[in-house]
């Protein structure tokens, strides 16, 4: 992961989410991406450890993280597409949802649900956490 690459992008997508900025097509999938990247370098990090400082580079990867989920929500889709990556942004900062459903608040159940039926119809499997797609 080319940390000055995602600097650049995050950069960008504060710059394209700002008011009275139009929206560009695929704009939803590219932060869906770069969250899930950010995403599984946390894990893989988590798991082998850190280079040098930990915690603040994990830290960093999280706010990262935090600013692109900002700056989904402050864009408003203009596809079925957009809603699915929007929903998968919030599935992926949601590992708490990794239970059955029945397990699950109704309200997180029913969300979660809608997110899961939404990924089959558009036939995007891509958006599904390891979880999802082994239940």
């Amino acid at each position: 992961m080319n940390c000055k690459l995602i600097s650049r992008e995050l950069d960008e997508i504060r710059t394209k989410t700002s008011p009275g900025v139009t929206p560009r097509e695929g704009q939803h999938k590219r932060l869906f991406e770069l969250f899930a990247e950010l995403e599984k370098t946390i894990i893989k990090n988590g798991e082998h450890g850190f280079d040098g400082n930990t915690e603040t580079k994990a830290d960093g990867l999280l706010e990262a993280q935090c600013v692109i989920m900002n700056a989904a929500a402050s864009v408003d889709a203009h596809s079925i597409q957009d809603v699915l990556y929007k929903l998968a942004l919030w599935r992926w900062f949601a590992p708490d949802l990794d239970h059955p459903a029945d397990e699950l608040e109704p309200l997180d159940a029913i969300t979660y649900s809608a997110f899961r039926d939404l990924s089959h119809i558009l036939k995007e499997r891509s958006v599904l956490t390891d979880f999802d797609v082994a239940c």
